[in-house]
Formats: C-alpha cells, sequence, structure tokens
C-alpha cells in the first residue's frame, strides 16, 4: 500500500533538522522498504521557492 508522508518528515529530512531529521529519514526509509514508493510524483505539496522561481 502507497505511503503518503506528512510534510513536516519531509522537510526535516530536506532541512537535516537536528531534533528530528535522522528519525524522520529512518521512518521515510522504513515506508520505502516496505512498499511502493512513499512520494508519489503526482502529489506535491510542498513547493520549493528558489529565485529562479
Amino acid at each position: 500500500m502507497p505511503c503518503l508522508p506528512d510534510t513536516d518528515v519531509l522537510l526535516d529530512i530536506l532541512t537535516d533538522d537536528p531534533e528530528w531529521g535522522e528519525w524522520s529519514a529512518r521512518q521515510f526509509s522504513r515506508a520505502h522498504a516496505a512498499g511502493p514508493d512513499p512520494v508519489p510524483d503526482w502529489f506535491p505539496e510542498v513547493k520549493l521557492i528558489t529565485p529562479e522561481n
């Protein structure tokens, strides 16, 4: 069954959060190992803003 992680988990990983980053990365890895890709490319919940946007 596909898994859709909470935005906070993704942000913890992307920002290397000192308190939650490792925990979030482990949970994300577990979800990925258990089934289909945890982040479907059709579900963009977070938009990263860059100078090019």
